[in-house]
């Protein structure tokens, strides 16, 4: 496994530091090749666009799709928004059809079929449906950093919740948001994670905080990794966000490798939510009432 994270600046243009970030990972050649369909999956949980530090930025897409289409892969791109919002509407305000068309990205769409995969040690499932043509499919994530009212944090790991169908985004908050997290990323890992840090989120994430300007990509091919790094950049040790040492609670980050900026010269703390109890208690209660009713 790969525990090297790069930490890149956009300086002259998010393309650039884009293809600085791949390449000190690697490059795209690395992860993939002739024929290979690659799942774009971005973060657009909801109808705000990036310049808020709400959704996955445009430009991340294009560039990362563009280098899928120079290695000869196919580019397709699958995500679904928050279970509130709709996600024909979220597509509509933000562009995602035009977008997609003038770049040569397929787009997911209509119902699919489900298949129940094993969990390998899973604390929650032991299986889990996800669409049948993700099994073993390669995955590039395309998350955006910022804070989230549950987790204090969601980037690549929480990111993959997107995937499922709305009955298991359900499940995830019925259940235990940190414990089904580690759950996923078990069975679905991504080949390559390509983080929008360029303008984020601090508060109320992920879709009602502020926004913030971090002004950086940060590329790696071991989720984990990415999301301890993440972290650090935004001045909260990795082990409050739960998730993360549920599904690796051994390996620090002295052992990931960083390429570029250091943590420390990119460091701004983020304004993390503290929730009491009883709130996150009511948030589980809200997606309860939703499937009893």
């Amino acid at each position: 496994m790969d525990y090297v994270v790069s930490i890149t600046r956009v300086e002259q243009s998010i393309e650039d530091a884009m293809k600085v970030s791949i390449q000190r990972v690697g490059g795209m050649e690395s992860v993939v090749a002739k024929g290979d369909k690659v799942f774009l999956k971005p973060n657009f949980v909801a109808p705000r666009d990036s310049t808020q530090g709400v959704t996955t930025d445009f430009a991340v897409i294009r560039v990362v799709a563009e280098e899928v289409h120079r290695c000869g892969g196919i580019p397709i791109l699958f995500e679904t928004p928050a279970i509130e919002f709709n996600k024909e509407c979220v597509y509509d305000v933000l562009g995602v059809y035009d977008f997609a068309r003038e770049n040569g990205i397929q787009i997911v769409n209509g119902s699919l079929d489900l298949i129940k995969v094993p969990v390998p040690g899973g604390r929650v499932f032991k299986s889990l449906k996800i669409p049948k043509i993700l099994y073993q499919a390669k995955i590039i994530n395309l998350p955006k950093l910022k804070t989230h009212v549950v987790t204090k944090m969601t980037c690549a790991m929480k990111n993959l919740i997107g995937f499922l169908p709305d009955s298991g985004k359900r499940s995830v908050h019925i259940w235990g948001v940190h414990t089904t997290i580690a759950d996923i990323c078990k069975v679905l890992r991504p080949v390559l994670t390509v983080v929008d840090a360029i303008t984020c989120q601090e508060g109320d994430g992920p879709a009602y905080g502020d926004k913030i300007n971090l002004g950086l990509i940060i590329s790696g091919k071991d989720i984990v990794s990415v999301d301890k790094v993440c972290s650090q950049i935004i001045g909260l040790p990795w082990e409050e966000v739960k998730y993360i040492g549920l599904l690796d609670s051994q390996r620090n980050t002295e052992g990931i490798k960083v390429l570029g900026e250091s943590v420390a010269d990119v460091h701004v703390s983020f304004s993390v939510p503290q929730k009491s109890a009883l709130f996150h208690l009511g948030t589980r209660l809200i997606y309860i009432l939703d499937v009893v009713f």
